[in-house]
């Protein structure tokens, strides 16, 4: 018969059929290994696993499931979905007006900079490398300034301020006037503003703006190229007065 029943042993032994000959059938027929789900995590079969808490990965995005679902339920799909578009915009402007502010320093003998307080390594008294995670606008620009003079004030040596512009994507008005303001705060204490790692498009952007040209410092292709140039000149500065 075409539609013979499989006996109970069959089941039972289907059941203890191995799961990673499964995943290569699976696999050899052009699909990929099944996934196993267990509670919020998430656990992938392959050359490696991979357990990943989604809920304690980016919080953000519990919320705005939670509140999308929500609204779905009480006011219908459509003003659910806008809901939920809407809470992720602000969840999204909430945290990029929060950037991450790092002093960085040199790995040993390399070209890499990381942040101190992760790692051990070199930094300079007169030559404070700043990194900041996130694109400069209206949103974060304030929070930017304050963060930046704060350093300064601790870092009472310093003659020369690097802000590595490696994660900053573009720069809109308010983040080109706050960039301006700092130029002048540290110009008046004597201390040059400059920047390194400064993305194409961006420094396009920046050639044609006042503040380029009224920048105190300079502006570098890397952070090393910088920091080797700039503690050179607080070296030679120190030997000849």
């Amino acid at each position: 018969q075409t539609n013979q029943q499989l006996s109970q042993a069959d089941l039972d032994n289907f059941g203890n059929f191995p799961r990673e000959s499964f995943d290569h059938i699976v696999r050899d027929l052009g699909g990929h290994p099944a996934p196993r789900y267990t509670g919020f995590l998430t656990e992938q079969t392959g050359p490696s696993e991979i357990r990943v808490g989604a809920g304690r990965f980016y919080r953000p995005d519990v919320v705005t499931h939670v509140v999308t679902l929500a609204s779905v339920l009480a006011f219908g799909v459509e003003t659910g979905l806008l809901t939920g578009v809407c809470v992720s915009i602000l969840l999204f402007i909430r945290h990029s007006s929060r950037p991450q502010i790092t002093i960085v320093g040199r790995l040993g003998d390399s070209t890499h900079f990381r942040n101190i307080e992760r790692y051990d390594a070199e930094t300079w008294p007169e030559v404070v490398a700043l990194r900041v995670d996130e694109s400069l606008y209206f949103a974060n620009a304030n929070r930017v300034e304050d963060r930046v003079l704060k350093i300064v004030e601790t870092h009472r040596e310093a003659r020369h301020i690097l802000l590595v512009c490696s994660s900053i994507n573009f720069i809109d008005t308010s983040g080109l006037e706050m960039l301006s303001r700092i130029n002048e705060s540290l110009r008046s204490v004597s201390i040059k503003l400059h920047l390194s790692e400064v993305k194409g498009p961006l420094m396009d952007r920046l050639a044609d703006t006042s503040f380029a040209q009224e920048l105190s410092g300079q502006i570098f292709f890397t952070t090393d190229e910088a920091t080797q140039i700039l503690d050179q000149d607080t070296a030679g500065a120190i030997e000849n007065p």
